[in-house]
């Protein structure tokens, strides 16, 4: 039976560095010894990518250069990229999130993000369910009777779906070809609120722009959630690249927007 359930994030994978492959290419243009205090991997290689556009490892790299370095990690992150909007070296470390229970509503609205991200969507061709989850929202949620109309619908539904499997005998069935043209006609009785998953990846320029777009005040209120979920965790993961982050009343902005 289906359920009214809240979307969530989970943060499965991000970019990890091979210190001993960057050190092997800083010696073979005579750098050594050069570090950085970042406190993650994203925070590395966006000081790397940075310092790679301006040969900024050591002095004799640019005859331009009067010194080098000086600055940590953070200040060089906030102040010299994203505080002068320099955000392709952003778009060098990315992030894997899993959102569940995300309608179609949602998803039909992130994969315009297309810059910078990579999309896997549960398929409704070959994944069928007798059950038909959604979100409630709560402005509508509000409205003493709304919630009543939202599982009549989904039992409606469901009862379609399971009068369909009835006719065509699909439980029964081994031809899988078949089966999986049938899935794909059940699904137009679903509405685009039902409930499905997404796996979405990222570069950190991609992900602070989609952010500040979709938990606007503006934004529709299901992206909203999920969003700010995602921003949360980003924030708490990499307090250097979001640092200029901040939320007021569920609305994430930037002090420097879209770098």
């Amino acid at each position: 039976m289906g359920q009214l359930v809240h979307p969530r994030a989970f943060l499965i994978a991000e970019t990890k560095v091979d210190y001993a492959a960057m050190d092997h290419a800083l010696l073979s243009l005579g750098v050594d010894g050069w570090a950085s205090d970042g406190g993650t991997d994203a925070d590395v290689l966006t000081e790397f990518a940075g310092k790679s556009c301006y040969m900024s490892f050591d002095k004799n790299l640019n005859l331009n250069l009067s010194k080098v370095g000086g600055r940590p990690n953070s200040a060089y992150i906030q102040d010299g990229i994203i505080g002068n909007k320099h955000g392709s070296v952003l778009e060098h470390s990315t992030v894997t999130f899993f959102l569940t229970n995300v309608s179609r509503v949602v998803t039909h609205e992130l994969v315009r993000h297309r810059a910078g991200t990579a999309f896997s969507q549960t398929s409704g061709r070959y994944v069928r369910s007798n059950d038909v989850d959604m979100y409630l929202p709560k402005e509508l949620a509000a409205y003493p009777g709304a919630e009543g109309v939202f599982r009549a619908a989904i039992d409606s539904m469901e009862q379609s779906l399971e009068d369909l499997v009835t006719i065509t005998g699909i439980e029964d069935m081994t031809d899988f070809g078949l089966k999986k043209r049938l899935t794909s006609a059940f699904r137009r009785l679903i509405g685009n609120g039902q409930a499905n998953h997404l796996v979405m990846t990222a570069n950190h320029r991609a992900w602070r722009h989609i952010i500040e777009m979709r938990t606007s005040v503006h934004a529709e209120e299901e992206i909203r959630v999920i969003m700010g979920d995602v921003a949360q965790q980003l924030k708490a993961k990499f307090p250097t690249i979001y640092g200029d982050m901040e939320c007021s009343d569920g609305e994430w902005t930037f002090a420097h927007s879209k770098v």
